[in-house]
């Protein structure tokens, strides 16, 4: 009987102790599913970090591209060396005289740009409004439409003139000059300081087509220009 109980208790103890084994098994394997779990969700956090770091630095490298393309443009636009006047500011001045008397005026620039070198011009082109040709020495229209009929300029047929620099060694400018259907070269000095340009020169109208023969014979054939641009 006694061995009996003996028996019974020892039983008894080895189930509770091989209970106690696999209850320690399944908490480690539990243990293990969950460092398994945290490792994926690092792994997880690891690729989500690393993509956004790509994604990033694609967004970095395609600023990078649009900073290099705007810079080939400024490159482009600063080797060009093209600048717009400003035509409100620039002005084109006249003067020409006849029978021991002189008229002065002025007359608009319609557009232009230069190119500048080093911040000297070296080539330009300029578009003369003729239509707005105005006497300031005589407060009267009458020979504002003297200038603008068909004996003189005719701007009803050639509403505008052109200046085209062609070139500038030393300060001296060669240029191209179209009034009416006349087209010659001329030469002048220009003088740019700090975004201005002024020079001067002169033209024989008489082969321009710009006066009718004996009618006006008593009118010099020279006209002054003084011609004032910014840039």
């Amino acid at each position: 009987m006694k061995k009996s109980r003996l028996w019974t208790l020892l039983l008894l103890i080895l189930a509770i102790l091989a209970w106690g084994t696999l209850g320690m098994g399944n908490n480690d394997d539990s243990a293990d599913a969950d460092v398994a779990v945290e490792d994926d969700a690092d792994a997880d956090v690891a690729v989500d970090a690393d993509a956004d770091v790509a994604v990033e630095d694609d967004a970095d490298a395609d600023v990078a591209v649009e900073d290099d393309a705007d810079s080939d443009v400024a490159v482009e636009d600063d080797a060009d060396g093209l600048v717009a006047i400003n035509t409100t500011a620039s002005k084109l001045e006249w003067e020409g005289r006849s029978a021991g008397k002189s008229h002065n005026g002025d007359v608009a620039i319609q557009s232009g740009s230069v190119k500048l070198e080093w911040g000297n011009i070296v080539a330009g082109e300029f578009v003369v409004d003729m239509e707005s040709i105005n006497a300031l020495d005589i407060d009267s229209d009458s020979l504002d439409n003297h200038l603008k009929a068909d004996d003189f300029f005719d701007v009803e047929a050639y509403p505008t003139a052109r200046l085209a620099i062609k070139s500038v060694e030393w300060s001296t400018a060669t240029a191209e000059l179209t009034i009416k259907d006349v087209t010659d070269t001329i030469t002048f000095d220009i003088q740019p300081v700090d975004g201005w340009a002024t020079a001067s020169f002169s033209i024989d109208s008489s082969n321009r087509n710009v006066w009718d023969g004996i009618k006006w014979a008593l009118v010099a054939d020279d006209i002054d220009f003084d011609i004032m641009i910014a840039y």
